[in-house]
């Protein structure tokens, strides 16, 4: 079913308009530059069924070529952002730093609990939904997938990212295609700031610390 919007809502409230109409046990959101590969939704169901306690299963994202993306991650500090987007990210604490956020230690082989993933794919489950709430909707686009997955933390559910479910994404990551002073012309980058000092702000009594996650 289509649910058409007379303005454009952002992702947040765009995603929470067919959450409302859902039905089902679980709640598959892709976005529409994915494709689904074979069995990935079913192998993400059965993973869902046998982990009881979590609330959010990502498949493993692959480019057009087949090399995986980077779509799980450990929460951002306000330094991830400075890492990103100047030359810091290129000195040797710059690097370890993202190298800690891309989770680089994990192979990307077995299932895992990460701190948050990306909102292009996730299966989530209703009851935890249900519990947490949808989508934060002051999150016009980015860091709604980051905040979402550490509300879920902070109520007690888990994270997974589930890497024999694949997926193919045709990724434009419209928020990089800039650094450096010239990108807060582009409005994607203002957009993506915007959502950075929302997420920052909104966490701030947390130290910006990770959401607590078993071992």
């Amino acid at each position: 079913r289509f649910f058409p919007q007379n303005v454009n809502l952002g992702l947040a409230s765009g995603v929470n308009v067919a959450i409302a109409e859902a039905r089902g046990e679980y709640l598959l959101i892709l976005n529409p530059d994915i494709i689904v590969l074979r069995d990935a939704i079913d192998r993400l169901l059965d993973f869902a069924r046998a982990h009881p306690r979590a609330a959010v299963f990502a498949g493993q994202l692959i480019n057009p070529n087949g090399s995986v993306q980077d779509s799980n991650f450990r929460f951002y500090t306000p330094f991830t952002i400075l890492a990103r987007r100047t030359p810091l990210g290129f000195l040797p604490f710059g690097r370890a730093h993202l190298e800690q956020v891309l989770f680089r230690e994990y192979d990307r082989v077995a299932p895992r609990q990460v701190d948050w993933v990306l909102g292009a794919c996730m299966l989530v489950r209703r009851s935890a939904v249900e519990n947490v709430g949808p989508m934060d909707p002051r999150f016009f686009l980015y860091f709604e997938d980051m905040d979402w997955c550490r509300r879920f933390w902070n109520a007690g559910y888990e994270v997974w990212y589930v890497p024999h479910a694949r997926f193919a994404h045709y990724y434009k990551r419209e928020s990089a295609q800039e650094a450096g002073i010239s990108a807060l012309f582009q409005p994607i980058t203002r957009i993506h700031i915007a959502s950075g000092f929302k997420y920052f702000w909104k966490y701030r009594g947390e130290g910006m610390v990770p959401a607590k996650r078993a071992p």
